[in-house]
């Protein structure tokens, strides 16, 4: 193929990009963190494939992190969910979306993760400097039933969480493999895998 490259992406975030400073529990256990955009907040991108979902992971004290995506008013639908293996710390990890999910701008949005097994002293979310994004850059939760902004319980920042987007309008050319045929002159069949 002449190219396997997917261009015109987007990263869609509340955060500047720069890892600030961390956050845990303080007694450690397992906790979600998102980030959400209202309904109709999208309308530019529907449409678009959700292709992947970044964030900072800032200690490695911690059993698993999980990354979801939801819909809904306080993320009531969970539409995909993966098991993040072997997470680098201290730094950005990307997991790919392996399920095809198109942004439908009439719903809400919720990205983040679940960390299960978070030890106590362990802070493993990370988190820029600011300016706050009330309420979408810092949601919080232990149940992920009820939620609320982190940043009303201390501090002025968002979640290190971005989702990646593809656009609808671009071509797209993605090389998954090739078969190699080889042609036998005089023979039958002509052509051989």
């Amino acid at each position: 193929p002449e190219s396997a490259i997917i261009d015109g992406f987007k990263w869609i975030h509340w955060d500047n990009g720069v890892n600030h400073s961390r956050l845990g529990l303080t007694d450690g256990g397992d906790f979600s963190v998102a980030i959400r955009w209202d309904e109709n907040q999208l309308n530019e991108y529907n449409g678009d494939t959700l292709q992947s979902i970044r964030f900072f992971i800032a200690d490695s004290g911690f059993s698993e992190i999980v990354v979801k995506i939801w819909t809904g008013d306080e993320a009531e639908h969970l539409i995909y969910y993966d098991t993040v293996t072997d997470p680098v710390f201290n730094a950005w990890n990307e997991d790919a979306i392996d399920t095809l999910l198109l942004l439908d701008a009439s719903l809400e949005y919720w990205v983040g993760y679940r960390v299960l097994g978070q030890e106590s002293g362990s802070l493993p979310v990370g988190k820029d400097n600011g300016p706050r994004h009330y309420p979408n850059g810092e949601m919080f939760s232990i149940n992920e039933i009820t939620w609320d902004a982190a940043g009303s319980i201390s501090d002025n920042y968002n979640w290190n969480i971005q989702l990646k987007l593809v656009n609808k309008d671009d071509t797209i050319t993605k090389c998954t493999g090739f078969n190699i045929y080889r042609r036998k002159v005089n023979e039958e069949p002509l052509y051989t895998l």
